[in-house]
């Protein structure tokens, strides 16, 4: 997936179905430009949570992993010290649990196109949903014990299947 399909499917809604007090207010900005470039985010976004207006500038990941979660973490938790009214979220098409876990402990705002979310402004409001399956499983790579490399060893094998081998102990 794409960060253009990402945004496309914020655009949607569905990163807030079946949130009935969460409201989109527009549409995306991509790449606002009237931040300075250190903390320059990838869209920028109005949500209405109960009648409150919030401010939302998105971090894009098209995967996450621990890795990319441990570099981007603390600067998404940096930049949200730094203002009550602007929340930086890390968007992804899923979350695991355990990254999610791992986000809520580190005081990281996510939300992913399956409808995980957790949106935390100390003191004002918490928006939070966890738990939603993963509906953009990907398929892994199947490896075929008979070809390439791998192959070699029942090759081998099978062209003398009476050779008998020493282990070089007596």
């Amino acid at each position: 997936m794409t960060k253009q399909e990402i945004i496309e499917r914020i655009n949607k809604g569905e990163t807030f179905k079946g949130l009935s007090d969460v409201k989109l207010l527009g549409n995306i900005e991509v790449e606002p430009k009237r931040l300075d470039q250190s903390t320059r985010p990838d869209v920028a976004m109005s949500i209405k949570f109960n009648g409150i207006p919030i401010q939302i500038y998105g971090e894009i990941k098209t995967q996450v992993t621990p890795k990319i979660l441990e570099e981007i973490g603390p600067w998404l938790a940096r930049l949200n010290q730094t203002s009550f009214d602007i929340r930086y979220v890390l968007i992804c098409p899923f979350l695991s649990p355990e990254s999610q876990k791992y986000c809520q402990e580190k005081k990281i705002n996510f939300m992913d196109l399956c409808g995980n979310i957790f949106i935390l402004i100390p003191g004002k409001l918490l928006i939070q949903r966890l738990g939603q399956p993963n509906i953009f499983k990907t398929s892994r790579l199947f490896r075929n014990p008979f070809s390439g490399v791998s192959s070699r060893v029942v090759r081998a094998l099978l062209q003398s299947p009476n050779r008998i081998t020493h282990t070089g102990q007596d």
